[in-house]
């Protein structure tokens, strides 16, 4: 079974994404071996996720509203057979915090053409229009990383 981990700083808005939408993507490609969570460096445990987002992907199909944070763990980066994060120094705090960890752990963007060294924007306390542009993001990268792993290339199914 893989296990991913997306991680992001207060784990209210971009994680949560990321992994909703992750799991429903691979439902819909039928696969079924993979486990996904998501975690933040400043997560307040059960907090909900960030309202906007959760409205915002409901519009795209994804139920994240059961969403609740929680704080990253070195036990957590330890599970997790990939670790994905949303900015560099996330990549540097994660390292930090589990380095010998540091071999799967890397950028979201990387699953992002043309903008593999890019950070994806906080939307959080932001206007709509910033929500928009990190869920464009997510929902590509997510596309790419779904493909990946059920052993696809990204083109060969459109964008759900």
């Amino acid at each position: 079974m893989l296990r991913i981990l997306f991680v992001c700083t207060g784990n209210l808005c971009r994680s949560p994404m990321a992994q909703y939408m992750l799991m429903d993507r691979l439902a819909e490609l039928g696969v079924e071996d993979v486990r996904v969570k998501s975690a933040g460096f400043i997560a307040q445990n059960g907090a909900p996720a960030c309202p906007r987002g959760v409205a915002l992907t409901a519009l795209q199909g994804t139920d994240m509203a059961r969403h609740r944070a929680q704080m990253l763990t070195r036990s957590l980066l330890e599970w997790a057979d990939q670790i994905i994060v949303m900015e560099k120094r996330h990549l540097r705090l994660a390292h930090d915090m589990a380095p010998n960890e540091g071999w799967k752990m890397s950028l979201f963007s990387k699953f992002l053409e043309g903008k593999e060294n890019m950070d994806v924007p906080d939307p959080y306390g932001r206007e709509e229009k910033d929500y928009m542009t990190t869920l464009a993001m997510i929902r590509e990268g997510v596309h790419n990383l779904a493909m990946e792993i059920a052993g696809k290339k990204p083109g060969d199914a459109q964008l759900a």
